[in-house]
């Protein structure tokens, strides 16, 4: 992870071989841990082929920006413009040409192991196990957050070590309300965030000092006691 740098743009002229995606995947899969081995989330995988689902993702993004900073533009594209304009083109505008997109959100889960049926066979709720709309659904939003967030960890330092580049993304909507659309039918819970793959061509460190944009001091984050 020691390599990792945010990509802005993503090298459409370099093809990613499939296998080395799941190469990465099947890693993340096999060594991020999860509470009671219920893994309570999926990883939508888009791939080169999708370009329609690609650009309704940036615009979904472009609105949940817009609607987050009150802006009043009578349409996206006039948005968009005006972004461009002022010099204030959004980071996740790398997922126009990212190969590979992978959009991360909760899942309910209703296949379960021996020792699992065994424990709620004995009395045993887990909040991994229940619908949408359910109290303990959304208790158990909080650990596949965190969960995905190792997958995603473990993803991204197979990946690196493949050659491929990685980037994350929060600016999305998580209601699913505006994810209704037909194509996207395939969303059925919660979303989480975004991660894209391939190869990099334009990093945030060619447009921006590091230096300008540091982490807070370990000291700051870390209290040993």
């Amino acid at each position: 992870m020691k390599n990792y740098s945010y990509v802005l743009e993503f090298d459409t002229s370099l093809k990613v071989e499939p296998e080395l995606l799941k190469k990465a995947l099947d890693y993340a899969w096999r060594y991020t841990p999860s509470k009671n081995n219920f893994m309570n989330y999926n990883v939508h995988v888009i791939g080169p082929n999708n370009e329609n689902l690609r650009n309704s993702l940036y615009e979904k993004c472009l609105a949940q920006q817009m609607r987050s900073n009150n802006e009043t533009f009578e349409s996206l594209e006039e948005y968009d413009e005006y972004l461009d304009r002022e010099n204030l083109t959004p980071n996740f505008r790398n997922i126009k040409g990212a190969p590979y997109i992978m959009i991360y959100t909760q899942r309910t889960v209703t296949k379960t192991n021996p020792f699992q049926k065994y424990l709620i066979k004995s009395g045993m709720v887990y909040e991994q196990t229940f619908e949408k709309g359910t109290r303990k659904y959304e208790a158990a939003n909080g650990s596949a957050r965190i969960e995905v967030g190792m997958f995603s960890a473990n993803f991204s330092t197979k990946a690196l070590k493949l050659g491929l580049a990685v980037s994350y993304i929060g600016c999305m909507p998580t209601d699913l309300i505006h994810w209704q659309e037909k194509e996207w039918n395939f969303i059925k819970d919660k979303p989480m965030f975004i991660q894209l793959v391939g190869y990099g061509k334009k990093y945030k460190k060619d447009e921006i000092n590091p230096q300008w944009d540091l982490k807070p001091d370990f000291t700051d984050v870390v209290n040993i006691l």
